[in-house]
């Protein structure tokens, strides 16, 4: 089926005219009949009554149409006047007569159609002008830009209601502040040198700034203002526009900051990793040139053997960690919901950190709740003890280290606390972050994944963690679980699986 429209030919101009033309001969035979209905009175001058009708027809339909009306009058009033009265005998009068009319009827015409284009033109003028506001209104208040609109010297002169619900100024109280006023004071220099340099050269002007709002914040604007001409070239206003960039810009410092923190991981780590190799290598090679003596001293290469394994598991954790960082940050860590006995593996965990506190000279203090159930992974959950203790004694070396459970509020509450140095307040928050560290790596080894992993484990298991801390009084990190339920009958005896494996929400880096 063919759907096109159906082709339509548009009338010749003179088609599309005839009905003005209709009215014009409307008029002609009407003046004709006033004019024989008044023949007594009107013998000196017979085309008196039909001249305000070929004036109308002029000013109704133009120039063409009262032409047309005032020769179609003169037919009239020598058919219904003249003719009779002169028994059909036209003579120099009657031809004078006539010639005059159309003579004075074209002057007439002429002057009423070119009145009356001008009042067309301006008419029409003045509608385009309606139309091309409203259309510029629509435009302003529908685009998310805030517009604006300046004097050819760069003197504001407009702002749509979006500048000034943003700014919470109006017309008035803009100009008299000026814009300096709402950029930040960082921008303001060079805002009023881009500026100052667009209008001296009558060019495009943009730049990104900072403007502040009715709350007194400030957001990210790319501002433009392009010069709008007359036909000779010169400036007659400037429309521009604030178009909101602050989510551009949050991602270009999500992005700094991203590229800030792979660089200083690949410092670290490449420092990291290669130091546990570097003392196993030569661990190792102690240990030959050892057991090379004549007579060899085993139980000397026996303890180098020995720290040359040390080296290797610290380097196998290292490893351990960047595989977490993958498995955690991609969704495919799974973790098992168990019901375990919370207490049992905190205490547990305590005993395996005992030989690293004796390293760090560190008393660690435990103060564990006895019987408290929850439902994860109890692997991760010890893992996540290790990391926070393992800062602790790093940190906190030679002080004692506290590790306390207990129940609160319905939840089981677990508390690291070390008496080190302490973490800046502004530091309580990023230090959750990946690859990021309170205090600098040359000072305290690691990657700076402990923290991050710890808290991708808690959040997974339902959970949550924070710290506190007093600078040189330490740091106490709080882990918060949801208790298992009390009916072991509904929730699975202890050790039984109550849910299949799920992967750990992934988070976005």
């Amino acid at each position: 089926m063919d759907m096109r429209p159906p082709l339509r030919i548009p009338p010749p101009p003179a088609l599309r005219r005839a009905p003005a033309y209709a009215v014009s001969a409307s008029l002609a035979v009407a003046g004709a009949a006033l004019a024989a209905a008044g023949a007594e009175h009107l013998a000196r001058a017979p085309f008196v009554p039909v001249i305000p009708f070929v004036l109308l027809s002029a000013w109704l339909g133009g120039v063409g149409p009262g032409i047309f009306a005032a020769l179609l009058s003169a037919l009239g009033v020598n058919l219904v006047l003249l003719g009779p009265a002169s028994g059909w005998s036209f003579g120099a009068r009657e031809l004078t007569a006539t010639g005059a009319f159309v003579a004075l009827s074209a002057l007439l015409v002429a002057a009423v159609g070119a009145i009356r284009d001008g009042f067309v033109e301006r008419a029409a003028r003045e509608r385009a002008v309606r139309e091309s506001e409203e259309r510029f209104r629509t435009l302003v208040e529908t685009i998310p830009q805030l517009v604006f609109t300046l004097a050819p010297d760069g003197t504001p002169d407009f702002h749509s209601p979006q500048f000034q619900a943003y700014t919470g100024l109006d017309n008035e109280a803009i100009r008299a502040a000026g814009w300096e006023a709402q950029f930040h004071p960082d921008d303001r220099a060079r805002a009023r040198a881009d500026w100052a340099a667009g209008f001296a050269a009558r060019r495009t002007v943009s730049g990104e700034y900072r403007l502040r709002g009715h709350d007194g914040g400030y957001r990210w604007f790319l501002v433009s203002a392009v010069p709008l001409r007359e036909a000779g070239g010169r400036v007659v206003k400037w429309f521009g526009t604030f178009t909101d960039i602050e989510a551009q810009k949050e991602v270009e410092r999500h992005k700094s900051e991203a590229i800030a923190a792979r660089d200083v991981f690949l410092s670290v780590a490449s420092h990291e990793l290669k130091t546990p190799v570097t003392a196993a290598l030569l661990q190792t090679q102690q240990a030959l040139r050892t057991l090379d003596r004549d007579p060899p001293d085993a139980g000397r290469a026996r303890g180098q053997v020995a720290s040359a394994a040390g080296s290797v598991e610290r380097l196998g954790r290292l490893v351990e960690a960047l595989l977490d960082v993958s498995r955690l940050a991609t969704g495919r860590a799974a973790l098992e919901r168990r019901r375990f006995d919370l207490s049992d593996a905190v205490r547990q965990a305590a005993a395996r950190l005992a030989e690293p506190a004796a390293r760090a000279g560190s008393a660690l203090e435990l103060e564990v709740e006895a019987g408290i159930a929850c439902e994860g992974d109890r692997l991760r959950i010890e893992q996540v003890l290790t990391n926070l203790a393992s800062n602790a004694l790093k940190f906190g070396a030679g002080r004692p280290v506290t590790i306390a459970l207990r129940r609160e509020g319905g939840r089981a509450v677990l508390r690291v606390r070390d008496r080190g140095i302490g973490i800046p307040a502004t530091d309580l928050e990023r230090i959750f972050g990946r690859f990021e560290r309170a205090h600098e790596a040359r000072h305290y080894g690691g990657l700076g994944l402990g923290l991050w992993i710890a808290r991708e484990i808690v959040e997974a298991s339902g959970g949550t963690i924070g710290a506190e801390s007093t600078p040189g009084e330490g740091a106490t990190f709080t882990v918060a679980l949801p208790l298992a339920p009390a009916d072991p009958e509904r929730a699975g005896a202890p050790g039984a699986a109550v849910s299949p494996a799920a992967p750990a929400p992934r988070r976005a880096p």
